[in-house]
């Protein structure tokens, strides 16, 4: 299963005008395999032109529409179908050929997964009609043959038709899923933005709270200084080293609540303010 998955995620990284141009030479090279080697021995052109000449060119035209099927939608449908439309017409043993029956195939699948339902719906009714017409000019097959046509393409061709749409309908739900996504991204980062704002303005109260506070308890030891030196006593000295102390311890829970605030590369705040105090 692990096989499968990695098998199919590469597929998925081939560009599409890459894999297209592949598909339509693989219908090609199909093609040529089964008209010159299993119809030409089979004895079923008896009342058809077995023209292989046209029948290559009609089948190169409907693999030219696969390879742009992505690119130009309109334009690889005419291709396609114009090659149906003159087999029909000139009755040539190309409609016996597996390689119109893929074409088909992925035109109906295409047409279901890039169309709106309306034009879907009328692409995969046109498709059945004109299979049903080169079945009906099959004539040798008589009757049985265009009955069992009938229900044999409703079935492959109504399949094929689900699979386009439900395809589109996944990558529609991817679409919008990874729109989801990119807006619950936009709103987790204006969410974490939003609290960082909010955690620096706290850090913020809080720093002017501290200021406020180691200010007006240097304030209070100072008065307490000044009066011991105007007793000239002997603790004055002790009172000046306790300012002293208080504005260190300031600068130090200062600087680490500013630290907590430092967002971008450079000399933090902090660093600065504890370089001034030791220089003091």
């Amino acid at each position: 299963m692990a096989r499968f998955d990695s098998l199919e995620a590469r597929i998925q990284r081939v560009p599409a005008p890459v894999f297209d141009a592949a598909l339509a030479i693989g219908v090609f090279m199909v093609s040529v395999g089964d008209l010159s080697v299993w119809i030409s021995k089979q004895d079923i052109v008896d009342t058809r032109t077995h023209d292989n000449a046209l029948a290559y060119i009609l089948l190169a035209i409907a693999a030219g529409g696969i390879a742009i099927r992505r690119s130009n939608l309109p334009a690889a449908w005419l291709l396609s179908r114009a090659a149906v439309v003159t087999a029909v017409l000139v009755h040539t043993v190309y409609l016996e050929d597996i390689g119109a029956h893929i074409v088909i195939v992925v035109m109906v699948f295409t047409i279901a997964e890039q169309c709106t339902l309306p034009v879907a719906v009328a692409g995969m009714l046109v498709e059945y009609a004109l299979v049903i017409a080169g079945s009906w000019s099959e004539s040798d097959f008589g009757t049985p043959y265009l009955f069992v046509a009938l229900f044999y393409f409703a079935g492959l061709i109504g399949l094929v038709w689900f699979a386009g749409r439900a395809v589109r309908r996944r990558r529609r739900l991817t679409i919008e899923l990874e729109r989801q996504t990119a807006e619950l991204r936009k709103e987790q980062e204006r969410l974490n933005t939003e609290a960082v704002v909010a955690e620096r303005r706290r850090i913020a109260g809080e720093l002017h709270g501290l200021v406020i506070q180691e200010i007006e308890q240097m304030a209070l030891e100072a008065r307490m200084a000044r009066r011991d030196l105007a007793e000239d006593h002997a603790d004055a000295s002790e009172a000046i080293a306790a300012i002293e102390m208080t504005g260190r311890r300031s600068l130090e829970e200062m600087g680490r609540v500013l630290a907590l605030m430092d967002a971008g590369p450079g000399t933090p705040p902090s660093h600065v303010i504890l370089q001034s105090g030791g220089d003091a």
